[in-house]
């Protein structure tokens, strides 16, 4: 399906109160393709800085939390640490262990993690998780990622006097916080002061952290001059890329910004290693990096087994324990990439069956799709068909079915999720998730009932809007700009991701060079000239399979969507282009 390239609406009064802070007009241009608030403050969101964060104690039950956690360390109780099995949990794992340990004291056996395994536990404080929990029945619980919906897994740690604190960045269920949680530290929640909902799970848990370490020095247990918790922002910035949070929030992008920082320091050996991995030696990590390289490894170890793997190759003390975890995650990213390609096939080909032109949902079911896929699957649906997508396969309790579900930007998939929870109540066994990104289980005879009730929640959004793929661009670049020069001046509106997307702009060229590289091969490498300036330009994964008709021939005249990149291949001396759609123009 052939995407619509559309340019970017521009915000005029945005454009021209950039101008008036001092940008040049391609960068005001590119600001208003991104701000629609001519009064935004331009300081933060341009220059992010940990200094315009905003303050933890606005989250409700912030200074409850962190009262309890300094009781805990210094009566000497025991505190467990559950945590989801994605990026953005294992990070948050990750952090609040070694504040626990390395920075506030506390005795290592006195601290247990739990992480679900999701194909055999299940998301979050599921009831497996809570078997193992009650099991060493620790006198306290954090959650980070999870635990919202929760309640009552948590009540029946209540009743065996365990206090669980919550800290979550998911949707609050329509019943409100659990009931049972000590605390719910929250920036979804209906009554929370704090203005940013848009952070991740590791900056809730991070942010507690960094009052407890607060409060134990008002408590006088910790020495005032103490360090704060910088160290650990490397954590922070790669959970919050990872978990695809907006970066038009202030705080996300003061925490990648400064996360990156500490992580391009390479202090810890998991960074260290993938240097050696990803032969970066002479190029920092960027966000790119933490989306695309680095994020995928640590997600691919949850999709397809045990996830604490993942925990121990970021808390690997030393390079040699560091290699061995990130071979074993490279292993199952690997695995991951194989099964992925092979769902994606079978989808695509179900879908391109299947769908009507007034659809505005898709929903993909196979009994062999494997469940710790299915997201990246979506994804991949999403950006084919341009609709709203649910992945679904069995689920690892019978008679069940587990969706993920991933959404355009106009519609509200948590909020589409509710409204089919209203409309039909019990479809739903279990479901949450954010605005892009959501999860459910249900009943696998009810599938066909999901299928029509989810397109009438879709609608309820959309009205009568027809569908299709659209590639947004910031339109066409004079020839003269396709340069290094131009590429480093949109850095210093970096860090873009969700919210704050990439600079992406398309053009006509001349094809004067064409052919497949790669390992199996699936990219096209291109030869590109247009007036006097010859480009190269890298298409990944532009061939769905190798003996795949290739969608642009040698010779033609193309339009291409594309991304200005160095080319590290030659050392970054030279710009190329790193394309993401192209189509041949037909002949005037």
């Amino acid at each position: 399906m052939i995407p619509t390239i559309k340019q970017r609406a521009q915000c005029a009064p945005t454009r021209d109160a950039a101008m008036a802070a001092g940008y040049d007009e391609f960068i005001a241009r590119i600001i208003a393709a991104r701000v629609s608030n001519a009064d935004a403050d331009f300081s933060a969101l341009m220059a992010p800085s940990l200094r315009h964060l905003d303050q933890p104690l606005l989250l409700p039950d912030m200074s409850r939390a962190g009262e309890r956690l300094a009781d805990a360390i210094m009566r000497g109780e025991k505190i467990g640490v559950v945590t989801d099995y994605d990026v953005d949990g294992i990070t948050s794992h990750t952090l609040i262990r070694e504040a626990l340990v390395q920075d506030f004291g506390v005795p290592e056996e006195r601290v247990s993690g739990f992480i679900g395994h999701r194909l055999t536990e299940g998301y979050g404080l599921s009831d497996a998780v809570c078997e193992r929990v009650l099991a060493v029945l620790p006198d306290v619980v954090i959650t980070a990622d999870c635990g919202s919906a929760d309640e009552a897994r948590i009540a029946r740690l209540h009743q065996v006097g365990i206090d669980v604190i919550v800290t979550d960045h998911h949707g609050i269920p329509a019943g409100g916080v659990p009931k049972s949680a000590y605390a719910t530290v929250s920036p979804a929640r209906e009554d929370s002061d704090y203005p940013d909902v848009a952070i991740a799970g590791c900056t809730v848990a991070w942010l507690l952290m960094s009052v407890l370490r607060q409060v134990l020095i008002d408590r006088h247990h910790l020495a005032s001059d103490v360090p704060k918790l910088m160290r650990h922002l490397d954590l922070v910035g790669l959970g919050t890329v990872a978990d695809a949070v907006s970066l038009f929030s202030h705080n996300n992008r003061a925490l990648v910004s400064a996360g990156l920082a500490v992580l391009n320091q390479r202090a810890r050996p998991c960074w260290q290693a993938l240097v050696e991995l990803l032969d970066r030696h002479e190029q920092p990590f960027r966000v790119d990096d933490l989306g695309f390289q680095i994020g995928p490894r640590i997600n691919a170890r949850g999709r397809m087994d045990d996830p604490f793997a993942a925990w121990h190759f970021l808390a690997a003390g030393t390079l040699i324990e560091a290699r061995k975890w990130l071979k074993t995650l490279d292993d199952n990213n690997q695995q991951r990439r194989a099964t992925e390609k092979n769902m994606v096939a079978v989808a695509r080909e179900r879908v391109n069956t299947q769908l009507q032109e007034s659809d505005q949902t898709v929903v993909v079911f196979d009994e062999a799709f494997h469940p710790g896929v299915q997201g990246i699957v979506a994804s991949r649906l999403l950006e084919r068909f341009g609709r709203v997508t649910a992945v679904c396969s069995p689920s690892n309790e019978p008679g069940l079915v587990s969706g993920s579900l991933r959404s355009i930007p106009e519609v509200n998939v948590s909020a589409a999720l509710k409204w089919v929870d209203a409309q039909s109540p019990g479809l739903l066994l279990r479901f949450g998730g954010h605005p892009a990104a959501a999860g459910i289980t249900l009943e696998a005879t009810e599938l066909p009932s999901f299928r029509r009730v989810f397109a009438d929640a879709v609608k309820e959004q959309l009205g009568q809007t027809q569908l299709r793929p659209v590639v947004q661009t910031d339109g066409e670049l004079d020839e003269m700009m396709l340069s290094l020069d131009t590429w480093q001046a949109l850095q210093a509106l970096a860090p873009f991701g969700r919210g704050f997307e990439k600079p992406v702009f398309d053009g006509e060229f001349q094809l004067t060079g064409l052919k497949a590289v790669g390992a199996e091969p699936l990219h096209l490498s291109l030869n590109l000239r247009v007036g006097s300036t010859s480009l190269r330009g890298i298409w990944f994964n532009a061939l769905p399979e190798r003996t795949a008709t290739w969608p642009i021939a040698m010779g033609e005249r193309i339009r291409c969507v594309y991304e200005l990149e160095p080319d590290t291949w030659r050392g970054g001396s030279a710009m190329q282009l790193v394309v993401r759609h192209a189509e041949r123009l037909m002949p005037a």
